[in-house]
C-alpha cells in the first residue's frame, strides 16, 4: 500500500469538501422529501421506514449547516454566514425543526426527549444508546471510573446561576452515589418505552445529534460583523433555552459567552474539543476551573499526528 501525497487543508476544504456539500444542496434542493413533509420522525402505515425519518439522512438542510460549519472551520466567515442565514431564514425550518417545548420535557420524568430531537437536523440511530449513559455517566452503576464535573462545576461556572436553562434542568442531576457530589450527566439516561402503540420505542430514545439548528444560530452569531446583531442571534437561542436576553457589552464578553452556551449546548456530543481547536485558545480558568497555565492551547493539544505507516512511506 502507498500513502497518497499530503493535501493542504485548503485544498481539502475546497477540493473535496465544500465541492460535495455544493453538489449534495444542488441535488438535494428539488427532490429532498424533508422540505415539505419535515422529519417524518415517526411510522406511517404501509410506508416504508426508509422512507421517512428524515433526521437519519444526509438532508438538504444537514447540508446547508454543514456548509456554515465548514466555512466558519475555513476562517471564511463571510461565506459561513451566507450558509447560515440561508438556513435560519427559511421558513419551513421553524416548522420542521421547532425549540424544544418545556411544557413536554421540564415536568416529564417518565419519558422525556433529553437530546431535544425536535431541533436535530440529523444524527444517527444508536440502538444502545443508553448503554453510555450506564457505563460512562451512571454514578449508580458505572462505579468509581464513570465521567462527571468537578464538584462546583455545573452549577457555578459552566450555568453561573441561570439554573432556568432547560438544558441544566434536564442534562443534569445531584449526584446520588455513595460519596458523591456535584452533579452527574443524564443526557443519555434511558426512558420507559410507550405503552399501547405499535412504537416499541421512542424515536429519541436511540437518536445521537451529528449537527444540531443551535450550531447554525452560534455561527451566525460569531460570524456577524456587527456586535449587536452578535448578540441578537445568540439571545435567539438563549429564549429558545428558558433565559433571558442579554445586553451588548463588548467583544471579550460576547465571545466568553457563546463559548460557554458551546459548553452547555455540546456537552457529550463532541463538538467542544473542535471549538477550542478552532479558536486555538486557552482554554480559560473562569469556564472550567483549570489552570490556563497548564491547561492552555499547545499543538500537541489539537494536532493529531500522521500515522506511522504514512510517514514510513515517504
Amino acid at each position: 500500500m502507498v500513502a497518497l501525497p499530503l493535501m493542504t487543508a485548503d485544498s481539502v476544504l475546497h477540493e473535496k469538501i465544500l465541492r460535495d456539500l455544493d453538489e449534495a444542496e444542488e441535488l438535494l434542493a428539488d427532490s429532498d422529501p424533508v422540505i415539505e413533509n419535515g422529519p417524518m420522525a415517526s411510522l406511517e402505515k404501509d410506508e416504508e421506514v426508509y422512507l421517512r425519518y428524515r433526521q437519519l439522512r444526509m438532508n438538504y438542510y444537514a447540508v446547508l449547516a454543514l456548509k456554515a460549519r465548514v466555512y466558519l472551520y475555513a476562517g471564511e466567515q463571510a461565506n459561513a454566514l451566507v450558509a447560515a442565514r440561508k438556513l435560519l431564514a427559511d421558513s419551513k425550518v421553524n416548522e420542521h425543526f421547532p425549540a424544544v417545548d418545556p411544557n413536554k420535557l421540564l415536568a416529564n420524568q417518565s419519558n422525556p426527549d433529553r437530546v431535544f430531537s425536535t431541533e436535530v437536523l440529523t444524527g444517527i440511530y444508536k440502538k444502545d444508546r443508553v448503554d453510555i449513559y450506564t457505563n460512562y455517566f451512571s454514578a449508580e452503576q458505572a462505579g468509581n471510573n464513570y465521567l462527571h464535573p468537578r464538584k462546583d462545576f455545573v452549577g457555578t461556572s459552566l450555568f453561573a446561576g441561570e439554573t432556568q436553562d432547560y438544558r441544566f434542568q434536564t442534562w443534569w442531576q445531584v449526584a446520588s452515589g455513595v460519596g458523591e457530589s456535584g452533579h452527574s450527566l443524564i443526557k443519555y439516561k434511558g426512558i420507559d418505552k410507550p405503552s399501547g402503540t405499535k412504537e416499541s420505542e421512542y424515536f429519541y430514545a436511540v437518536f445521537m445529534s451529528l449537527i444540531r439548528l443551535s450550531e447554525v444560530y452560534y455561527i451566525a452569531a460569531e460570524c456577524e460583523p456587527v456586535l449587536s446583531d452578535r448578540y441578537g442571534w445568540l439571545n435567539q437561542m438563549r429564549t429558545r433555552r428558558g433565559l433571558p436576553e442579554l445586553t451588548v457589552v463588548s467583544e471579550d464578553d460576547f465571545m466568553k459567552r457563546l463559548r460557554s452556551e458551546y459548553l452547555r449546548e455540546f456537552i457529550g456530543e463532541g463538538q467542544i474539543f473542535f471549538m477550542y481547536k478552532r479558536l486555538y485558545i486557552n482554554i480559560n480558568s473562569d469556564e472550567n476551573g483549570y489552570d490556563t497555565n497548564t491547561y492552555g492551547a499547545k499543538e500537541e493539544r489539537y494536532v493529531l499526528p500522521l500515522p506511522s505507516g504514512e510517514v514510513d512511506n515517504r
